[in-house]
């Protein structure tokens, strides 16, 4: 068996099925320190007075990485949707 490889361009101001599924993998690479901030930021309420549901409500700071990591993805979509890129898709 050979190994063949697609180049595929994605033309500006559109967004193909390949660069979709690149940014939703990247998502949910840089969704992983934000849903272990939150785990602390629970882990420190508890710790202190018990379990409560107040110790789930998310602090200032926690919203505040929460809006961080929001704009962050929007800007890398836009910038997926904006720019001209050329990927390599190995085929087997």
């Amino acid at each position: 068996m050979t190994n063949k490889e697609i180049i595929v361009t994605n033309p500006r101001f559109t967004l193909s099925l390949p660069i979709l599924a690149k940014w939703f993998s990247n998502q949910k690479t840089f969704l992983a320190p934000l849903a272990i901030f939150y785990l602390v930021f629970v882990i420190a309420q508890v710790g202190q007075d018990g379990v409560a549901p107040a110790d789930f409500i998310p602090s200032n700071a926690v919203i505040s990485a929460m809006v961080l990591y929001l704009l962050n993805a929007l800007y890398d979509l836009l910038r997926k949707w904006a720019g001209k890129n050329e990927y390599i898709i190995p085929v087997k």
